[in-house]
């Protein structure tokens, strides 16, 4: 066990909320070319990678609350790039799609999120990076 304590900077309570900083920058940084928020990325890409899912299913996988993830919905829904449909099994469920624009938007946000996430990848080697992905998996599962 480790004696790096909560109050050192060097502490994981410490250095995710530091990351996690500077990499939503890195990542607005990126975004602003075509015009989203990283939140309003995340749903967008959320509902492109589930078409037809309903807005408890988006929630659950963006990790969003439902307030939140109605406004997010309704912006994206005001600028055309995401559309919801009454559902035919259940009349008071909506199911949420991506529009052609929201497609479009979507496909390009995501060249811009594959350049940030190979410029991370290339701080590390292949190695180290295959076992930080594995101890952030088991992190997140057993903090869920």
């Amino acid at each position: 066990m480790s004696n790096i304590k909560f109050d050192d900077e060097k502490s994981i309570c410490w250095l995710f909320p530091k990351i996690m900083v500077l990499l939503r920058k890195k990542i607005q940084k990126r975004l602003n070319s075509v015009d989203l928020l990283w939140d309003q990325w995340i749903v967008l890409s959320q509902i492109y990678r589930f078409e037809g899912t309903n807005q408890k299913s988006i929630s659950k996988s963006s990790l969003k609350n439902e307030a939140s993830l109605t406004r997010t919905i309704n912006f994206l829904e005001n600028n055309n790039l995401v559309r919801r449909e009454v559902s035919k099994k259940d009349k008071r469920a909506f199911l949420i799609y991506t529009t052609d624009q929201g497609k479009k938007i979507f496909e390009e946000s995501e060249k811009l999120m594959d350049e940030v996430n190979n410029e991370i990848n290339e701080i590390f080697n292949q190695e180290d990076l295959k076992v930080m992905q594995s101890l952030l998996l088991d992190l997140f599962e057993n903090l869920e």
